[in-house]
């Protein structure tokens, strides 16, 4: 039985460096100021983090959405003064042209903005 276990034990192993490999891979952000700079990144603080980290620019930033799925970081609306007192609100937003977006934004999600969030 013990033959059996360790090619399942194997496989399982395999798949976990994969996929792991495949997650850094995805979101491979920069941890130093030169790699970030390379890959057209802002080094710096962000929101309340006292360390500086690296926020690396999104492909779809500006694209119209009606939901983050539609984005490759958040959608957000620019809303009036009127349409923050009337919330909620149905409209449709942008994609951040950031993959970090600290502050006090309307995200958009299913065609409406809920509430303002405030994220650091």
């Amino acid at each position: 039985m013990g033959a059996r276990q360790r090619p399942a034990a194997r496989v399982i192993r395999v798949a976990l460096v994969v996929l792991v490999a495949a997650l850094a891979s995805a979101d491979d952000v920069p941890t130093d100021r030169a790699g970030c700079e390379a890959r057209g990144g802002r080094w710096g603080p962000a929101g309340l983090l006292p360390a500086p980290v690296c926020n690396l620019p999104t492909k779809d930033g500006g694209k119209p959405c009606r939901d983050r799925a539609d984005c490759e970081s958040d959608c957000i609306a620019e809303l009036t003064e009127a349409e923050k007192k009337a919330l909620p609100v149905e409209t449709t937003g942008k994609c951040a042209a950031w993959r970090r977006n600290p502050g006090c934004r309307a995200h958009v999600h299913d065609g409406r903005v809920e509430s303002i969030l405030c994220v650091d």
